[in-house]
This record gives C-alpha cells, sequence and structure tokens, in this order.
C-alpha cells in the first residue's frame, strides 16, 4: 500500500497510513457521484461491524474535488468507518485506480493482496470470503 497522509473527512485530523500496520485493512475509494457506491457503502458498514475486533479495518477514501459533497452524501448515508479525503486524488494515483468504486484488500504487512473493481449486490459474498481468508 503507498504510503500517505490525508485528512478524516469528519474532523480534518491527518492520518497517516503506516498506523493501519499489523491490521487487515479494506481501502474502498467512492465519491459522491459514483451510482455503485450507494450500495457499496452500507455493505461496507456491515462489514465492519461484523469484523470489529479482529484487528480489520473498513478505511474509505473519498475522491471528491470538494469535500463537503462527501459530507452531504454521507449525512443521507451514516457509515460507522474511518473516511479520509483525497480532493486532488494524489492517492487515487498513487493506488492507480482504475474505476470507481474500486477496493483494495492491504495485508497486515502493507502488501495490497487483492483488487476489486466496481461493485455489484452479489459482490458482498465475494469481498467477505476474501476478507475471511486473508484474516
Amino acid at each position: 500500500m503507498p504510503i500517505f497522509s490525508l485528512p478524516a473527512l469528519e474532523n480534518g485530523r491527518q492520518i497517516d497510513s503506516n498506523s493501519f500496520l499489523g491490521k487487515l485493512v479494506y481501502v474502498d475509494f467512492w465519491a459522491s457521484w459514483c451510482g455503485p457506491c450507494v450500495h457499496s457503502l452500507p455493505v461496507l458498514n456491515r462489514i465492519h461491524a461484523d469484523y470489529q475486533g479482529r484487528e480489520f479495518v473498513v478505511l474509505a477514501i473519498n475522491v471528491d474535488e470538494e469535500p463537503e459533497d462527501a459530507r452531504r452524501f454521507l449525512r443521507k448515508m451514516h457509515v460507522d468507518y474511518l473516511v479520509l479525503s483525497d480532493p486532488a486524488g494524489d492517492v487515487a494515483r498513487q493506488f492507480d485506480l482504475p474505476a470507481m468504486p474500486t477496493s483494495y484488500l492491504v495485508d497486515r504487512e502493507g502488501k495490497v493482496v487483492w483488487m476489486h473493481v466496481g461493485y455489484k449486490k452479489k459482490d458482498e459474498a465475494t469481498i467477505r470470503a476474501h476478507i475471511e481468508a486473508a484474516l
């Protein structure tokens, strides 16, 4: 996983990617204008809840150019996991983001072990299977 530091969307606190070493991390890139994201964010919220306490983290990175667009979106669709803001798209470029949404499963050593592009309702089982295998 690229090394980066981004502000939390909620409070602007800088979060460093190195702080996740030792945990399995599901990094999800999304935007308020992304249609499939409307369906994937609630699923990730359930996954986040189901795997709490297992050294697992869901980390969302929003790529809206205007962070307020993301905040407005999240007021309608609440999530309980950490959301970072990447309005310039610098971290998205580091990940070589191919489409929206795209997610990366990062192992405890910081290596990307799986990538998932797009989102359809049937994808939840596949995502969970990859998380289970990595845990």
